[in-house]
């Protein structure tokens, strides 16, 4: 699990450098396939299901990034460990 949540906390879903094409309804992209050696590859999918799979990466309003929760968390917890100025 903590792999899988890795590769979200601190990137976007796609940039824009992966983007190869779009025509004609169909969206064409690059992604690397951890099943063989990270090989590159190009993927084309349908307007429709590449907006899907690009939604699935949409935090809900009002939810954080795990980067974002991280980072309070931390200064949060040295702020009530840090010394008295007093």
């Amino acid at each position: 699990m903590p792999q899988y949540l890795g590769r979200y906390n601190h990137h976007v879903a796609i940039s824009n450098h992966r983007l190869v094409s779009f025509a004609e309804g169909q969206v064409t992209f690059h992604w690397r396939d951890s099943a063989h050696d990270n090989e590159q590859k190009l993927m084309t999918l349908s307007l429709d299901e590449f907006l899907r799979r690009f939604l699935l990466h949409v935090l809900p309003k009002g939810l954080l990034p795990l980067s974002s929760v991280v980072l309070r968390c931390t200064a949060s917890a040295h702020l009530d460990t840090a010394p008295s100025l007093n």
